[in-house]
């Protein structure tokens, strides 16, 4: 079976968990399949990156700022040890790490990790990633998975946004 060894089986095993004991916090993609920008039916991971820190509930901006300050490592080889791992991690697009520290030095010195997500398709509208942003469910204590919240649960604000602009990268 493909997930035995694959760090992603955490997220399929902590699935309740997630949604009965998480809280809701926003993920931004750092890199996605790109199987992932079109509908369809089949399941994708994807490089996403979160806050536990209250401070950037809703500073989506800063976020962006900090995935595409992320994704510009791709192709690069570093020398700061902290930054080669994302460098090696993005480049590969195979590697999955699961909650990672960002260096402080890329995250104005905010609390933000780095994860791998799986992307089930019916857990955002259209099946689809039409925006960079989503809301996830963590429960740092309990598990390193974080799980996108099923859009049953999004405002309708988000989903009539997810719905009418198209993410251009």
């Amino acid at each position: 079976m493909w997930l035995a060894d694959d760090p992603l089986k955490e997220v399929y095993k902590r699935q309740r968990l997630l949604m009965r004991e998480g809280h809701v916090v926003w993920g931004h993609i750092v890199q996605a399949n790109e199987l992932l920008f079109e509908s369809g039916n089949g399941d994708c991971p994807a490089a996403a990156l979160y806050s536990p820190d209250p401070a950037l509930d809703g500073q989506l901006e800063l976020l962006r700022e900090i995935a595409h300050g992320l994704f510009d490592l791709k192709h690069t080889q570093p020398s700061d040890p902290e930054l080669s791992v994302f460098a090696r991690t993005l480049t590969d697009e195979l590697e999955r790490l699961m909650k990672v520290r960002v260096p402080p030095k890329l995250t104005s010195g905010y609390e933000v990790y780095y994860t791998t997500i799986m992307v089930p398709r019916k857990h955002v509208p259209e099946r689809k990633l039409a925006l960079p942003f989503f809301p996830l469910l963590i429960a740092p204590q309990a598990t390193e998975a974080t799980m996108i919240l099923p859009w049953r649960f999004w405002t309708t604000e988000l989903v009539d946004q997810w719905l009418m602009v198209p993410w251009e990268a």
